[in-house]
């Protein structure tokens, strides 16, 4: 049977709890409101960037460029951007998750990572972390995204028929991000991102050519994308820590009602053994 001292030292643990959990979801509602303000100003930035390279590659496709979609058959290149931190509930596994049920196999992918928690969860299913980049929040997250997006693309061939993806977070409310997986350069038709909006309302001619144009605009493409997806996981990890911890503390709050209803129920047994016992005693004096 549980003691009366056993129940309080486990009280003192679980409200140490409550009050971590507190503390840390109040951090996060403070960090979230910025992030998310920041991850949806960029979007019609991130937007405008893929009808940029959209239509520069309609032009070159249109000037005799060959750049339709060709048969998977060389490598493929994947970005997984995840938390540093725990705490998040599955924040950081989704995307993990997401990444292994996609096809992408540790046999046939070359990874690199931005999140602590990602790199080790890949590793520990076999892929082959070739490169991981440290990002610590939005304030230098463009200049972090422009040197990643370099090594990238010394990485990423798409004459030789390599695939690209970023696997991220986009954030959608403080209860809910959807984990997704974008594949750059996709030259698809199908891909919401190469669709035909607009053409042929009017003739612009470009400078340089198409060909010199879209060339110089992969990196800047890639940069712009890996930047929306570090904005976009930002706002995620806050809103996922935001909900775990209200969540943490409610469970800790149902916690502490049953300890301390275990506890009065015992302390009341007791009371009540005490004052039998008082009792036995007067009735043996008299």
């Amino acid at each position: 049977m549980t003691s009366m001292r056993a129940i309080r030292k486990r009280r003192e643990g679980i409200q140490n709890t409550e009050e971590i959990a507190r503390a840390m979801k109040l951090a996060a509602t403070a960090r979230l409101k910025g992030a998310r303000e920041r991850a949806e100003a960029f979007r019609p930035f991130a937007g405008q960037m893929e009808e940029l390279f959209a239509f520069v590659f309609r032009g070159a496709e249109a000037g005799g460029m060959n750049l339709q979609p060709r048969p998977s058959s060389g490598k493929r290149v994947v970005l997984a951007v995840t938390s540093d931190r725990g705490l998040a509930g599955g924040y950081s596994q989704n995307v993990v998750r997401l990444i292994a049920e996609s096809g992408l196999t540790p046999e046939n992918t070359v990874v690199y990572t931005a999140g602590r928690k990602g790199r080790e969860s890949l590793e520990k299913k076999g892929y082959p972390i070739k490169g991981d980049f440290s990002w610590k929040d939005s304030a230098g997250a463009q200049k972090r995204a422009e040197e990643i997006a370099q090594v990238l693309m010394e990485e990423f061939s798409w004459e030789s028929g390599d695939e690209f993806y970023l696997a991220y977070t986009v954030f959608v409310n403080p209860v809910r991000q959807v984990p997704r997986l974008l594949r750059l350069f996709a030259l698809d038709s199908e891909e919401k991102q190469w669709e035909d909006q607009g053409a042929g309302v009017m003739e612009i001619t470009l400078e340089p050519e198409e060909e010199e144009l879209l060339r110089a605009l992969k990196a800047g493409y890639a940069a712009a994308m890996i930047w929306t997806a570090f904005l976009e996981a930002e706002a995620s990890e806050n809103g996922a820590r935001m909900t775990a911890m209200e969540g943490a503390k409610e469970h800790a709050e149902e916690m502490l009602k049953e300890m301390n209803l275990a506890y009065n129920r015992l302390r009341q047994g007791a009371i009540t053994r005490e004052l039998t016992e008082i009792m036995a005693g007067s009735g043996g004096i008299f």
